[in-house]
């Protein structure tokens, strides 16, 4: 979950990639954004503070 909560990053370890959600602020349900974004293997999201890259 972003630190913001309204996005939520998912890890697919098996299928190597990020999903990004958008959670519905009324009903806290998850939508797909369609956003995925490939990375080998990922097991975490860790969101870091300030500008960092």
């Amino acid at each position: 979950l972003d630190p913001a909560g309204r996005y939520l990053w998912a890890a697919n370890q098996a299928t190597h990639n990020l999903a990004l959600f958008r959670v519905d602020e009324a009903t806290g349900r998850l939508q797909p954004t369609g956003q995925t974004c490939e990375v080998g293997s990922p097991v975490c999201v860790r969101f870091l503070p300030g500008d960092a890259p």
